[in-house]
């Protein structure tokens, strides 16, 4: 296919896309698949968790898991693409649909921080790394209210796109270092959560 026809009729900018420019992340998840386990065993053995506590803890360390783990198969995929780019498109489409998963999780998991937090993690509209992500996941949940809406360009053939540098959409871009910055501090969440310190004055069992 020609870049037109690649740009208009598969997704805006596939032309362009030469590389995985979502880096390698496998280093901080070293433990990834591990931490609702052992936020479990540490529950039930170890430390006292109050309920609401543990049911937001148990959502944060899945949906982080569930986020990571996507971010490494889109990862997986985008490079199967990139090995015939144009002609590979089913790869391509299973690389964006698994980012979109990792984003949707990965906001899940900064949900569950912040009612753990009662802290507010970023302002409306500050242009953050985080209210970007929230902008991109969203709309993933919701493009068709928005194109009801008249929300979205009309030329569009997909409401997010992968490019080199970032995920974008018509508004909005989440850079892949901004992305990578985010799950690693999410698996440095998780590595505390998971592993809760036992109060000092805890009485010994």
């Amino acid at each position: 296919m020609t870049a037109y026809s690649l740009d208009k009729f598969v997704a805006p900018r596939l032309s362009e896309l030469t590389c995985v420019g979502a880096p390698d992340i496998g280093q901080c998840s070293q433990h990834c698949g591990g931490w609702v386990n052992a936020f479990i065993l540490n529950s039930m053995l170890r430390v006292k968790i109050e309920d609401r506590y543990r049911m937001l803890s148990i959502q944060l360390l899945r949906k982080t898991e569930g986020a990571l783990q996507e971010y490494h198969e889109a990862r997986d995929h985008l490079a199967k693409y990139l090995i015939d780019p144009g002609r590979a498109v089913s790869a391509y489409f299973h690389a964006l649909r698994h980012f979109e998963t990792s984003l949707i999780l990965a906001y899940q998991a900064y949900e569950a921080l912040r009612y753990m937090v009662q802290e507010r993690l970023f302002e409306q509209d500050d242009d953050s790394p985080l209210q970007r992500l929230n902008r991109l996941q969203n709309l993933t949940k919701h493009v068709c209210q928005e194109l009801e809406r008249g929300d979205l360009p009309k030329d569009l053939s997909l409401p997010t796109w992968l490019t080199d540098t970032a995920i974008e959409c018509h508004d909005s871009s989440l850079p892949w270092s901004e992305f990578a910055e985010l799950l690693r501090e999410l698996a440095k969440v998780a590595d505390v959560v998971a592993n809760p310190t036992i109060p000092e004055d805890a009485d010994p069992a």
